[in-house]
C-alpha cells in the first residue's frame, strides 16, 4: 500500500517537481544512493568491503556538494589491517554534462574512526589495549552518471581514500569502487516558488 501511495505521489506531483534532465539541467537535484564498496589497498595486500552511500546537492549545472558515509563490513583477502573502520566526509565535485550523461570529479575531506587489527595468536600484541584512533581522511573521486529519468540515475565511481596508519605513521591508500542505481529529487521548481 505504501509503494502505491509513493508512486501516486510521484505521478501527481510531476509538474511541481519537473526538471529537464534530458537537456543537461542539473541545478537543484538532490541525489542519494547506497551501495557496497569493494576496496583494494594500494600499500598492503589487503582487500576490504565497505557499505555506505552518499547524499549530493547540485548547486548549479556544474558543481555539487556531497557527503559520504562508509563503514567496513569485512576483509576479502590478504592481511587484515583494521578490526573496525568508518568514515564521514564531504566535499565538492565538478560535473561535465552531455545531455543525460555526466562525468564528475572532486575532492572530499572528513574524519575516519579506526581500530587496528591485532593477531589473536600474538601474545605481545594482545597485551596492548585496542585503541580507537580518529584520523583526518581525504580522497579524490572520479565517476559518471546516466540519468534514466528525472527520479533515477545509474552511476559508477571510484575514490582513493587516503589516511595515516596511526601506529606505523605511514600513508594508507585504499581504492574503492562502486556503482548502482541512485534516486534523485528535482527541487529547483519547488525552491523557486
Amino acid at each position: 500500500m505504501v509503494k502505491v501511495l509513493l508512486l501516486a505521489a510521484c505521478v501527481f506531483t510531476g509538474n511541481l517537481w519537473s526538471q529537464n534532465v534530458e537537456t543537461g539541467e542539473r541545478q537543484g537535484l538532490l541525489e542519494v544512493s547506497g551501495s557496497i564498496y569493494p576496496t583494494f589497498s594500494m600499500n598492503r595486500k589487503s582487500n576490504m568491503n565497505f557499505v555506505g552511500g552518499h547524499l549530493a546537492y547540485q548547486l548549479d549545472d556544474k558543481y555539487s556538494f556531497r557527503g559520504d558515509a562508509l563503514i567496513m563490513t569485512s576483509t576479502q583477502s590478504g592481511a587484515q589491517i583494521y578490526n573496525d573502520y568508518f568514515l564521514i566526509e564531504s566535499g565538492f565535485t565538478r560535473n561535465v554534462t552531455f545531455k543525460r550523461f555526466d562525468i564528475f570529479g572532486g575532492i572530499e575531506f572528513g574524519l575516519a574512526g579506526m581500530q587496528l587489527y591485532r593477531d589473536p595468536n600474538s601474545v605481545t600484541l594482545n597485551a596492548q589495549p585496542l585503541h580507537r584512533y580518529y584520523q583526518p581522511v581525504w580522497d579524490g573521486i572520479l565517476g559518471f552518471k546516466f540519468h534514466v529519468s528525472q527520479y533515477f540515475y545509474f552511476y559508477g565511481e571510484m575514490k582513493a581514500l587516503n589516511n595515516r596508519n596511526p601506529e606505523a605513521n605511514s600513508l594508507q591508500t585504499n581504492l574503492a569502487v562502486t556503482g548502482g542505481l541512485g534516486i534523485q529529487l528535482p527541487t529547483k521548481k519547488l525552491l523557486n516558488k
